[in-house]
């Protein structure tokens, strides 16, 4: 079945009153703005289509930031400071499009000039530092074909996903990296 808007209105509550985050996987646009219920929320979208009003790294189609593997981690903390502002709750849309890959079926709009897993797990743990209180993971299709893509998929986000929980947890550092031969582009 499907999740109800109001079951999410009573799990976003829950988690501002405990300043947890809920990691969603999956999510449409209509589950993400039942989600947020029309409020002010500032939102960040990594890969996906740019939406107004969101920061959105390197988005498939619309405007944003293109990717920059030189971008420093203090550089991504002031782009969100400066986005989030004194918000207490973000939500964030982390899209398997961000990454870049010559795999055709590894989400529903592949691309070339997307960003490395580095990159991706700098944003992510930035956003971990930061007052993220919720977290859709989308662009993994299981009806596309070839278990192995859509396992690499996982993998990237998921590996993604550990910088941001460190964060959280207090216990990543800026110069940490993922294993390099994890990166995206080398798929």
């Amino acid at each position: 079945g499907s999740v109800s808007l109001e079951a999410l209105a009573d799990v976003r509550a829950i988690l501002k009153d405990r300043r947890a985050t809920a990691v969603f996987l999956g999510g449409n646009a209509r589950l993400v703005e039942g989600y947020l219920g029309g409020s002010a929320t500032p939102q960040i979208q990594l890969g996906g289509a740019g939406r107004g009003g969101c920061l959105t790294l390197a988005p498939v189609t619309g405007d944003g930031l293109a990717p920059d593997s030189d971008r420093s981690g203090a550089a991504i903390d002031a782009l969100l400071s400066s986005h989030i502002g004194q918000s207490s709750d973000a939500c964030l849309r982390f899209d398997l499009s961000v990454f870049k890959s010559s795999l055709s079926g590894l989400c529903d709009t592949p691309r070339l000039g997307g960003c490395n897993l580095p990159e991706v797990a700098r944003w992510m743990s930035a956003m971990g530092r930061s007052p993220v209180s919720s977290v859709f993971l989308t662009g993994l299709n299981p009806t596309l074909s070839g278990m192995g893509i859509i396992k690499t998929g996982q993998r990237l986000l998921v590996t993604a996903l550990l910088s941001f929980i460190y964060a959280k947890l207090g216990a990543a550092h800026d110069d940490l990296r993922p294993v390099p031969t994890l990166e995206a582009e080398v798929l």
